[in-house]
């Protein structure tokens, strides 16, 4: 026999991701027979084969466990539908789709056969397609699928159906959805933050805390940390990118689109920072930190407020994965002052140039002052 059910879960507000565990009882205690979780815009098909040894009166159970990757679990709800019990078909849908090693142009479709076939049709189209009207990959025969082709900053979906050979073809499954991210930018590369909304190709998240503010001055600056609200850095009437701290901001992140340094002898990373600094201590902590191709690494941090704006640069040559891209995050996380919301923080104009041969000095301050 084979089991499964209908799942609807689209969470698009932050990375949560709850799932849900579909068990079996074989008289003594349940047996797992599938997982999922992943957000799609319609509805998925999850089955699963019962297996030999379970009683031949039995019952099913489906368990809803909270997002374990971040994010909050409420903003992943899921709706379930039209639970079923039958024979296995000669020819068993497959299962499980997904898209990995997704870029701007390519990703990988895979999926868990439905039983021992060996090979499989794929339809895929932009988002919302017909199918039918999409386009057929006939008879392929090694999963996951390497599909190229695609255009950045798009929305995919695929159905797959098995080919079982004398046994016919399957039901469809799917569809399943991806979305290309940006292309990456060429350097010399600049965002000086000039509207009020999250920038193109940049993306923002937070375990608790935040958002990053877009706006001039985009938040209520605290004036007890600082002097006076800042204004944005460049001066041309645009905006920048604020942080308010109240007491829980665990990793709040901005990050920025993949950017390729190909054409630049050493990449510097630049932008201008403004931290409230009186008051409390410690100071809220911005770190910078940038992809390896698999983890995050440290690029540097600052632990210090500032005197209004200061310019922070950063030589990132060392900090490049693929074929000459880097790509960056600022982190902002509370110091774990009582009043840390005293520390709002401001962030503008940031660009990735040549460094030039001979760097400005930062930081500037004055010390051991006497009469004379």
């Amino acid at each position: 026999p084979q089991v499964g059910f209908w799942i609807l879960s689209n969470n698009t507000t932050d990375v949560a991701q709850n799932t849900i565990q579909l068990s079996v009882w074989n008289g003594a205690s349940w047996d797992l027979l599938n997982t999922y979780g992943a957000n799609n815009s319609g509805w998925v098909e999850v089955t699963a084969i019962v297996p030999g040894g379970i009683p031949s009166v039995t019952q099913f159970r489906l368990v809803q466990v909270a997002s374990v990757v971040g994010g909050t679990a409420f903003y992943n709800d899921l709706l379930v539908d039209d639970f079923f019990v039958i024979e296995v078909p000669a020819c068993a849908a497959t299962t499980t789709l997904i898209a990995t090693n997704i870029t701007a142009t390519s990703a990988d479709l895979g999926w868990t056969a439905g039983g021992t076939e060996t090979a499989w049709d794929i339809e895929w189209g932009a988002t919302g397609f017909t199918q039918g009207a999409g386009t057929m990959v006939t008879g392929a025969t090694v999963n996951p699928h390497a599909l190229s082709g695609l255009t950045a900053q798009t929305t995919y979906q695929f159905y797959v159906q098995a080919d079982c050979g004398t046994n016919g073809t399957s039901s469809w499954a799917g569809p399943f959805s991806f979305t290309t991210p940006c292309a990456a930018f060429t350097a010399p590369f600049a965002e000086s933050f000039d509207a009020t909304t999250l920038p193109s190709c940049w993306s923002q998240s937070s375990t608790t805390g935040g958002p990053w503010v877009f706006g001039n001055s985009g938040i209520t600056w605290s004036t007890s940390g600082c002097a006076a609200a800042p204004t944005e850095h460049t001066s041309n009437g645009g905006n920048m990118v604020s942080m308010d701290h109240s007491n829980a901001d665990v990793g709040v992140i901005l990050e920025m689109p993949d950017v390729d340094v190909s054409s630049l002898t050493t990449p510097m990373l630049t932008f201008w920072y403004f931290m409230c600094n009186s008051g409390y201590s410690p100071i809220n902590p911005l770190y910078i930190e940038a992809w390896n191709g698999s983890a995050w690494t440290m690029v540097n941090s600052n632990t210090v407020g500032t005197n209004g704006w200061e310019e922070l640069t950063y030589d990132i040559s060392t900090f490049t994965f693929g074929t000459n891209l880097v790509r960056l995050r600022f982190r902002a996380e509370s110091g774990g002052s009582g009043v840390d919301f005293y520390g709002d923080a401001g962030i503008d104009d940031v660009s990735i140039v040549e460094a030039p041969s001979c760097l400005s000095p930062t930081a500037l301050a004055a010390t051991n002052i006497t009469t004379t």
